[in-house]
């Protein structure tokens, strides 16, 4: 019996929200991965928001049938629609295919697949302000045949053409609807081959869209050759793009773009314990525009580093250095610029143990920037010195203690004296230790600290006050994992991260295949923040903003033989404000692992009255 797989996905419902200040960050169900892993399958993905007399539609869907080991048939659809009551405005676009292939087998080794596809896109942008009403569409059609040959690993080569046919509606332009049609013709080759010590990748490719009211041509080749022995590896690339870009003034104008890519990159074992890096990458850009010249540019990039390590008892030192130029060339010369930039960084690290070491290094960045004649009041040197200690210890079998401290000095300078009141020096200061207590293989507490100190030095008094910020933020957690039944084993007996973050939901769904051991999870975490910022009034720093933040969590997951049980609220206060985010999760396991289904409830926002709604829910079954 063919498997079918049917998935139905209802994402985020929501209401009454600051749509811009929310972020939706849902997982994605990758269609196209349907046809590759069942003989036939069906899936939906449908998401509804609405927030502020604004909402908006999303449905995604494809289904996949295998007729025979030969035939399969194949359709996908995208439909969106949103709609703002406020100024009653309404958009649409859907975009559907459907596709008819047929695989020969000419032998063990090479396949050629046929396939015919027909294509829809539209799009409608409507709307009824009180001044004025207007509504603009378009619509493309095309039929296509493709052709696919395949060599068992070695060489690909794909060919399509397509027939289009287009449609296009302004109700505010006297010639309402304007027809055109024309083709795309696009195509791909791919070769690769291992020989002794050697390793070949070659592809080119090739696509040309030609209608009435639409032109680009772009085209390309890429070599790639690997020595292994040698440890050296080549890239040479290449592409060119072509697009007719359609003046007011019936005019025509041609956007050329050329791109150029190479690098080299080798190691080598100079002797026991040591080895040297290096890798130097070249990349240009050539933008031309026909009528618009004063838009041309050319930029070149050339990215040059060696790098090298030595191990010797229980040190290991490693060194770096790297030369960056980039230049933006313009056609007349105004804002043209070239930039230089020296790396040089260094370190020893000593591991005194499997579980303690030390580690220390420092680094130097020196970046100029040159402007031409026209603009070179912005000329500028940044210089940046930067100090790193890290320190990673185990005090006793149960306490770990992690500590690092970062110092760093930013010296800019601005050549010309009109802009020099913005020459400073920047300190920045960071200390951040961890400390991680196992009470027991099911019970662990664990604190951090950040501190932080940033002070801005001006060279000239008069100009801008010096300035200041600091910022220190304390966590502490309760981290705990209560497994129930004879077979249940510790999330810290099986080195499973222990530490959930609680912003994240789906980092419960990568542990999905434990739900046959019922345990408990009961996560506490409370951190505190605080920031200020102020300028240096009569050598004292006068704050001028401050902030406080309060952020508890909890995190609760039962688990039961087949289904997950997940509750996290989170509560955020600030200095006369709060926020929360809480959810509330249900996961279910088929039998015989044929089927998954999860929902997720998540309220959030600042008080009742302004609050977001998103649900997920989806099921995927198989059989």
């Amino acid at each position: 019996m063919k498997k079918i797989i049917f998935i139905c996905t209802i994402l985020s419902i929501l209401y009454r929200v600051n749509f811009a200040k929310q972020s939706f960050d849902q997982p994605q169900i990758p269609l196209s991965s349907i046809s590759t892993y069942y003989d036939s399958g069906i899936s939906w993905q449908s998401e509804y928001r609405s927030f502020d007399q604004k909402s908006s539609l999303l449905n995604r869907y494809q289904y996949f049938i295998s007729m025979s080991s030969d035939w399969s048939f194949q359709h996908w659809g995208n439909i969106r629609e949103t709609k703002n009551e406020r100024f009653d405005r309404s958009s649409y676009h859907h975009d559907f295919l459907w596709s008819v292939s047929k695989t020969e087998h000419i032998s063990e080794n090479i396949d050629v697949t046929y396939s015919l596809t027909f294509n829809q896109d539209k799009s409608t942008d409507e709307a009824k302000p009180d001044f004025e009403s207007y509504e603009v569409s378009r619509k493309n059609n095309s039929a296509g045949l493709s052709f696919n040959f395949s060599l068992t690993d070695t060489l690909s080569i794909l060919s399509n053409l397509d027939y289009i046919k287009s449609n296009e509606y302004n109700s505010q332009h006297y010639d309402k609807n304007v027809d055109s049609d024309g083709y795309r013709l696009n195509s791909k080759l791919t070769f690769s081959r291992n020989f002794p010590g050697t390793s070949i990748e070659l592809s080119s490719y090739f696509d040309q869209l030609t209608i009435d009211y639409d032109y680009h041509r772009n085209y390309g080749f890429k070599s790639n050759v690997t020595l292994t022995n040698r440890r050296i590896n080549t890239l040479l690339a290449f592409d060119k793009q072509t697009r007719n870009i359609f003046l007011l003034d019936n005019k025509i104008d041609t956007h050329t773009r050329t791109n150029y890519r190479t690098s080299l990159s080798s190691a080598a074992t100079i002797a026991d314990g040591m080895e040297i890096y290096f890798i130097n990458r070249y990349n240009a850009r050539d933008n031309k525009l026909k009528y618009n010249s004063s838009r041309n540019y050319l930029d070149m990039e050339n990215q040059a580093k060696i790098h090298s390590n030595y191990n010797i008892w229980r040190l290991r030192f490693f060194n770096s250095g790297e030369y960056n130029i980039f230049s933006r060339s313009f056609f007349d010369d105004q804002s043209s610029r070239e930039q230089s930039q020296n790396i040089f960084h260094t370190g020893i690290s000593y591991q005194h143990s499997l579980t303690d070491s030390l580690v220390v290094s420092q680094r130097f960045a020196l970046t100029r920037t040159d402007y031409t004649i026209l603009s070179n009041r912005l000329d500028n040197d940044e210089l940046i010195d930067e100090t790193q200690v890290s320190a990673y210890l185990k005090l006793n079998p149960s306490i770990n203690l992690i500590n690092h401290f970062y110092y760093t000095r930013r010296h800019e300078v601005y050549l010309q004296s009109s802009m020099s009141g913005n020459n400073k020096i920047t300190r920045t200061y960071h200390l951040l230790p961890s400390l991680d207590i196992e009470i027991s293989n099911y019970l662990r507490l664990r604190q951090d600290y950040h501190l932080r100190a940033d002070y801005d030095d001006y060279s000239w008094d008069g100009f801008h006050n010096d300035r200041m910020y600091r910022k220190f933020s304390a966590s502490y957690a309760i981290l705990s994992h209560l497994p129930l039944g004879i077979d249940s084993i510790s999330y810290f007996d099986n080195n499973i991260p222990y530490y959930f973050n609680g912003n994240n939901y789906e980092n419960y769904l990568e542990y999905g295949n434990f739900h046959n051991r019922q345990s408990i999870i009961i996560n506490l975490r409370y951190t505190y923040d605080t920031n200020d910022s102020g300028f240096l009034v009569n050598d004292k720093y006068d704050i001028y903003a401050s902030n406080v933040y309060h952020t508890y969590e909890l995190e609760l997951m039962r688990k039961f033989s087949r289904i997950d049980l997940i509750v996290t609220p989170r509560y955020v206060r600030t200095n006369d404000t709060y926020e929360f985010n809480h959810k509330l999760g249900l996961n279910y396991y088929l039998p015989g692992e044929t089927g998954f289904s999860s929902l997720l409830l998540n309220p959030r926002g600042k008080s009742i009255d302004d609050i977001t709604w998103r649900v997920d829910f989806s099921i995927n079954y198989e059989w």
